[in-house]
């Protein structure tokens, strides 16, 4: 994970991949429930570690805000 990068880039959630968070959006709307799944339907998967939590944070807010309407 490259923090300076992530300050500069508030919308990048994971610097190994490149992963922003619109892309994160795309794969949580293409069904995907969690963390594994989302790196899976992108082709990639964790490096570092060090934003699965963030992700997987991400993934399930937005599971149960869309299971809530």
């Amino acid at each position: 994970m490259n923090f300076n990068q992530r300050a500069a880039e508030p919308q990048l959630i994971c610097t190994c991949n490149d992963f922003y968070r619109h892309s994160i959006e795309e794969s949580i709307a293409a069904g995907c429930e969690d963390a594994d799944e989302m790196m899976f339907d992108l082709g990639s998967q964790f490096r570092c570690e060090v934003c699965r939590p963030l992700i997987n944070r991400l993934v399930l807010r937005k599971v149960a805000a869309e299971q809530g309407k």
